[in-house]
């Protein structure tokens, strides 16, 4: 199967389609490394991250979509909006497995679309669908509105919420719907606003083959038994408590961001810790993506105080940003900005600790009322 890569000109509404060569493929390895191959080879070094000249690069590496166990991963590379340098960021989900479906390593989106936009990439072909009814739309909602406009009951999708339209410069990407996988860090979301682009829909029909389909088996085997034998441990503590299963250990060691790294533990870590919680985490956990032996996702509902009817599927980054960076020690209310955040697309890292940081700069008088 060739090593294709779909470029879209958001500009002048064009696609075209090039094969990558192998030795690109074999020197840069994986997504991350094609794509910072490619945002090197596209993208100026004065670029500006929220103008025509910058790109959203998607890419995909050789184990998506061959079956093999913990593949479910998807980069995207730009130039940031937040920091001015590379960026990469990566999200769980279907995408990669789609793209490489759909007969691609690699998408790369540049330009900027006239009005509010979205993409239909079917296998080989492209779409340029009007998106105005979908600007303003939360990050979930909006490729829900996608899959319904393209009568489609299951496909990739990626999609902003509003803060990507507004250019929040930490505005993140979203894809797969309400189950809210994410590329958090560095902006990309404001990367796809600037380009009038709402969001992406991708869905593909070949079969990607491994190289060595019995040494992939095997492969996958040997995973298999080393998460019943040597790292049953490990897998265990992961289904049920996830990325957020080391919060105990880590504040026992002083590595634990508090009140804006003033300190690293936090007296009240037991109040936003997964094992000690009665939220009502439900027994059976949901895989991240394709392949993945080791489901651990669990979204609850807060069920009665203040914060009832929210709902989210809380983990390590979210719990530490608005949790211990800013001396909150109530699940509910994390899970509450947590949901906030993916509504709106924002990432809940670099949320949650600039509010730490603002809160120790108005404790320190840095900072007053009229400012906040």
């Amino acid at each position: 199967m060739k090593r294709l890569l779909l470029r879209i000109d958001l500009s002048n509404r064009t696609h075209d389609i090039e094969e990558i060569p192998n030795e690109i493929i074999k020197k840069y390895v994986g997504g991350r490394g094609l794509g910072a191959y490619l945002l090197y080879r596209f993208v100026p070094p004065k670029a500006n991250p929220l103008g025509e000249e910058n790109h959203l690069i998607f890419t995909a590496g050789p184990a998506n979509g061959t079956g093999m166990y913990y593949s479910s991963k998807v980069n995207i590379n730009t130039k940031s909006p937040l920091t001015g340098i590379y960026l990469y960021a990566i999200s769980s989900g279907i995408v990669a497995h789609t793209m490489r479906q759909a007969g691609f390593w690699a998408i790369d989106v540049r330009g900027i679309a006239e009005s509010p936009t979205y993409l239909a990439i079917d296998n080989h072909q492209v779409q340029f669908k009007d998106a105005s009814a979908l600007w303003g739309l939360e990050t979930a909602e909006a490729q829900k509105r996608m899959l319904e406009d393209l009568s489609l009951a299951k496909a990739a999708t990626v999609g902003i919420g509003p803060a990507g339209e507004h250019l929040n410069p930490y505005a993140a990407l979203f894809t797969d719907g309400a189950l809210y996988r994410c590329f958090g860090r560095g902006g990309g979301g404001a990367v796809m606003g600037s380009k009038n682009l709402k969001g992406m829909v991708i869905s593909g029909d070949s079969h990607v083959k491994a190289v060595d389909e019995e040494k992939l088996k095997e492969v996958n085997r040997e995973v298999a038994r080393l998460l019943k034998t040597e790292f049953k441990g490990w897998a265990e503590s992961w289904r049920r408590y996830e990325t957020c299963s080391d919060l105990e250990s880590m504040n026992e060691l002083g590595m634990l961001p508090t009140r804006n790294w003033q300190t690293g533990q936090f007296e009240g870590w037991q109040g936003i810790d997964k094992s000690t919680t009665p939220m009502g985490w439900p027994e059976k956990g949901r895989a991240c993506g394709p392949y993945c032996p080791t489901p651990g996702c669990r979204e609850v509902e807060v069920k009665d105080g203040p914060y009832q009817g929210a709902h989210s599927d809380i983990e390590w980054e979210t719990v530490y940003g608005f949790g211990t960076s800013c001396g909150v020690d109530k699940m509910e209310a994390v899970i509450a900005a947590g949901q906030i955040c993916d509504e709106y697309g924002v990432d809940t890292i670099t949320a949650g600790v600039t509010i730490g940081f603002a809160m120790e700069c108005f404790e320190k008088g840095l900072i007053h009322e009229k400012d906040t």
